[in-house]
């Protein structure tokens, strides 16, 4: 697997603008620099979700997006009752 890193100025919001919502989500199929992690907190004004490839394959399992089931495990325990023995 190649992991490229998405360097601090790409998780930097664009330049401030009226048309500019309060929040966003940056993704990234790969992961974010720890200066990148570091500078999305400080964005003024903004709230900014950082979501790397490790998460956002992640999320897709957990809420059944682009994935499918390829096979399920049956798991087995001991059922107590069996092994009981009355004794009259």
């Amino acid at each position: 697997m190649i992991m490229l890193s998405t360097r601090a100025p790409a998780a930097m919001p664009p330049p401030p603008a009226a048309s500019v919502p309060p929040k966003g989500i940056l993704l990234t199929t790969s992961e974010f620099t720890d200066g990148a992690k570091t500078e999305a907190p400080k964005a003024r004004h903004k709230h900014i979700i950082l979501i790397d490839g490790r998460q956002l394959a992640s999320l897709m399992v957990q809420h059944n997006i682009g994935v499918e089931v390829d096979q399920l495990v049956e798991i087995k325990r001991i059922d107590g009752a069996f092994f009981t023995f009355d004794e009259e």
